[in-house]
């Protein structure tokens, strides 16, 4: 007789409501990945896994805190409220320290260190296992056949958070929003990553998603003349003028990269290409970020582009970027969102007579702005964006990783969601 065979580990992860009645459900199931925003090569993807970041859930009616998880090595942590949430239970599915399982008649047919380890399929039948996470608590439990193994199931390749329809048992909620903070392990302190806050509508026929890459916070430049940035949080929120108070509620940023630049050669007033290709090989570099390479920004457009970058020698006496000549319009349910469709940057008409550091750095922060979408100026003095920067038109190190930032960054994102302490 040919026996049927369903997989444990996934019957392991969804027995724990066999056992025991939580005392609230709060959603079938939220599934995290969390990824680091600098470790990759465009905002459509996710960033490098992060382990061992710290996820707090909790109800934001109520202030109750309902569960505390920790990524592993893929950056994934999952929250099912039936065997999270009741009586005291704090058993920790991302720390199992080992398995054992049981047939009816009381042998035991396996033990295991992780699940990681377990067979992917089981004979039929019953059983009942023992788990022990690494600080001695302890589940028992009955295994339960399921059609699939849920961490086996496609996810979307952007950060955004995904809600699909759920079949089974416990989907009711009693929970209508639920805040999830991420952190890293140095807990309330600034640590390795900014915290990031954020709420989730919760609908207990749904299971969730949620995808979210982390900022990590890098050196700053000394800067003895004005006031310097706290740090890279704050230096991002400067740079977007993303920051609440007084800024823009969202991150308007180009839809799409590279981003075409017309030259406009004819108006050359004789060294003014040079200094625009200059600053463009600049920022690009600028952009390698810790072995990853740099950021492909500009790509030169052969006639005036209906999106994109033109450049202008001769009409001003200053120099000067517009932030921007049109726009793109995008709906997302009732809210109104706008990304630049049309930049101009203005180079002095009497700079481009000579190859200058005059010329360099008026080219190379204007592109800046640019290329940022943003006509916010630094605060750090020694900045290209402040007008300072060294004479050849090199941006600082921290202007790089924010514009890496930026251009990484999915559009329309609300910095203010990273936490600075």
């Amino acid at each position: 007789m040919k026996r049927n065979r369903v997989p444990l580990i996934a019957s392991l992860l969804t027995a724990g409501a066999i056992l025991f009645n939580p005392i609230k459900d709060y959603a079938q199931t939220i599934d995290f990945r969390i990824g680091d925003v600098m470790k990759k090569s465009h905002y459509s993807e996710q960033g490098e896994p992060l382990r061992n970041i710290e996820i707090l859930l909790r109800n934001i009616e109520t202030g109750d805190n309902i569960a505390t998880l920790r990524t592993n090595e893929q950056g994934r942590a999952r929250y099912t409220p039936n065997s999270v949430i009741s009586p005291g239970y704090n058993l920790d599915m991302n720390e199992i320290a080992s398995i054992n399982i049981f047939d009816i008649k009381g042998s035991n047919v396996g033990s295991y260190g992780s699940l990681n380890d377990l067979p992917k399929d089981n004979a039929s039948g019953a059983y009942v296992y023992f788990m022990k996470d690494s600080k001695g608590n302890g589940l028992t439990g009955k295994l339960v056949d399921i059609e699939k193994d849920l961490f086996g199931l496609p996810h979307p390749f952007n950060a955004k958070k995904e809600a699909s329809s759920g079949k089974g048992k416990n989907t009711i909620s009693n929970v209508n929003q639920l805040e999830f903070t991420l952190r890293d392990e140095n807990g309330n302190e600034l640590g390795n990553y900014a915290d990031f806050r954020d709420t989730l509508e919760v609908n207990g026929n749904n299971t969730y998603e949620i995808i979210q890459d982390m900022l990590p916070i890098w050196e700053i430049e000394d800067d003895t003349i004005g006031t310097n940035y706290r740090n890279s949080v704050h230096q991002v929120k400067h740079m977007t003028r993303t920051d609440p108070e007084g800024g823009y509620p969202y991150l308007g940023k180009w839809d799409n990269y590279p981003i075409s630049v017309f030259f406009n050669e004819q108006d050359d007033q004789g060294h003014n290409v040079h200094a625009l290709e200059n600053a463009i090989n600049l920022w690009e570099n600028s952009t390698e970020y810790e072995g990853h390479e740099q950021l492909n920004l500009f790509e030169e457009a052969e006639e005036r582009p209906d999106t994109g970058i033109l450049m202008d020698y001769t009409s001003r006496q200053g120099s000067a970027t517009s932030i921007a000549d049109a726009w793109f319009t995008n709906n997302i349910g009732e809210q109104r969102f706008y990304s630049p469709r049309l930049i101009t940057v203005y180079i002095g008409n009497t700079l481009g007579n000579e190859y200058n550091s005059a010329l360099i750095n008026d080219t190379g922060h204007e592109l800046g702005h640019a290329i940022m979408a943003s006509g916010a100026h630094s605060i750090n003095n020694n900045h290209l964006m402040r007008g300072g920067g060294q004479t050849d038109g090199t941006p600082r190190d921290s202007e790089g990783k924010t514009l890496r930032y930026i251009v990484l960054e999915k559009p329309f994102a609300r910095t203010w969601n990273y936490l600075e302490d």
